[in-house]
């Protein structure tokens, strides 16, 4: 990053230095403009943007619910995807550790074996 700013001229520092300035400035604005608005004006632009479903018509609400049931559907078939993988993850950890542990209990019953015949 510091060699891309190297190679720029004074003017193309000049003018990033300026946007990024704009561009703090906007974002100060926009963080008055919010910090300055009432309840009462949060609630008011909340109701426009949420249509009352009074105003909606019967066609407009069927759309919406199907919008909704879908999202719903998109949600449970990806948690349904996700505990696929989890099942499949913790299969293959129990796989793993059998694999392990099979050699261990071979080996500590043969030292068993061994042990016993000494004896």
């Amino acid at each position: 990053m510091r060699a891309l700013w190297e190679n720029k001229s004074e003017e193309e520092r000049n003018a990033e230095k300026l946007r990024i300035n704009e561009r703090k400035a906007k974002l100060a604005r926009l963080k008055a403009l919010r910090e300055n608005i009432s309840e009462e004006e949060r609630k008011a632009d909340l109701t426009r943007l949420i249509a009352p479903r009074e105003n909606k018509s019967e066609e407009e609400r069927h759309l919406e619910r199907l919008r909704l049931q879908n999202l719903r559907k998109n949600r449970t078939a990806k948690n349904a995807s996700k505990e696929t993988q989890r099942n499949k993850n913790s299969h293959r950890i129990s796989r793993k550790r059998l694999m392990t542990e099979q050699p261990l209990c071979i080996a500590l019953n043969e030292l068993t074996e061994f042990d016993e015949k000494q004896n």
